[in-house]
C-alpha cells in the first residue's frame, strides 16, 4: 500500500509526493526494478545517458578536431 502526501501548490504546479514504489520494469532485455512514477523513471535514464563513456569519447574527439581546426 502507498501513502499519499499533498502538499500546498507550487508555482510551477504540485503533484502528489508519494513512498517510492518499485516495479520490475524490463531495459535492453534485462529486468531492473524500477520506481512506479514515470517522471522518477525518466529522471534516472536522463542521468545514465549524461553518465555514458561513448558520449565523453565524442566530446573528446570533437574537441581535438576544433583543436585542429577541422
Amino acid at each position: 500500500m502507498r501513502s499519499v502526501t499533498m502538499y500546498p501548490a507550487h508555482p510551477a504546479g504540485h503533484r502528489e509526493k508519494t513512498s517510492q514504489e518499485l516495479r520490475a520494469t524490463n531495459v535492453n532485455g534485462k529486468v531492473q526494478m524500477l520506481p512506479n512514477d514515470p517522471l522518477a523513471v525518466a529522471k534516472i535514464f536522463k542521468e545514465r545517458r549524461e553518465k555514458n563513456p561513448a558520449l565523453a569519447a565524442k566530446a573528446r574527439m570533437a574537441a581535438a578536431a576544433r583543436k585542429r581546426g577541422i
